[in-house]
């Protein structure tokens, strides 16, 4: 079973998805006010680690994943690209094949805005959001929060044929941008 949560433009895609009975989904009315720690938070109110396996994110970046990857549901992981196809400038420094931190252009391992929280991560964070007001925080603020906290984040490397990037709502495929 799967649950996303969406804002802009909700209708058009829960249309898209409507066919899918494996599909839980929260709409978020204000998302033009609304930062990613009280979304994450209010999605961790109904996650049911019994029910699931794990938590994939996407913050508001646009690149989406366009094949099938491998992933150790037990570990946690940020995804990047090679290039900054988003003009954001957020990197990861990476050491080992674990990021240590997200921050602005440190690096050459661009951060796409997503992330694999495994269950453990998850217990930690609904820990965190019940001892600290992470509502206004950022995702990259949480995942450096995280990974100050102790829990270990290993660095995924996309592929240009891996994933795509929406930009100005039209789909622009991975392979224009070269390796």
């Amino acid at each position: 079973k799967h649950h996303i949560v969406v804002g802009f433009e909700a209708e058009k895609t829960l249309k898209l998805l409507k066919d899918s009975k494996n599909l839980s989904y929260n709409i978020i009315l204000d998302y033009k006010n609304t930062n990613h720690g009280k979304i994450i938070k209010d999605t961790l109110l109904k996650y049911d680690r019994n029910r699931f396996n794990g938590f994939f994110i996407v913050s508001d970046i646009s690149c989406i994943i366009t094949k099938n990857i491998d992933i150790d549901q037990n570990k946690n992981y940020i995804f990047t690209v090679s290039k900054d196809i988003n003009n954001q400038d957020m990197t990861c420094n990476v050491i080992d094949n674990k990021v240590e931190h997200i921050s602005y252009g440190t690096s050459a391992n661009y951060w796409n805005g997503m992330c694999y929280f495994n269950n453990e991560t998850i217990r930690l964070l609904k820990h965190i959001n019940n001892l600290k007001f992470t509502d206004p925080l950022f995702l990259f603020e949480i995942v450096n929060y995280l990974i100050d906290s102790g829990i270990k984040f290993d660095h995924f490397a996309l592929k240009p044929r891996q994933y795509s990037y929406i930009s100005n709502n039209i789909l622009k495929s991975s392979k224009v941008y070269n390796d």
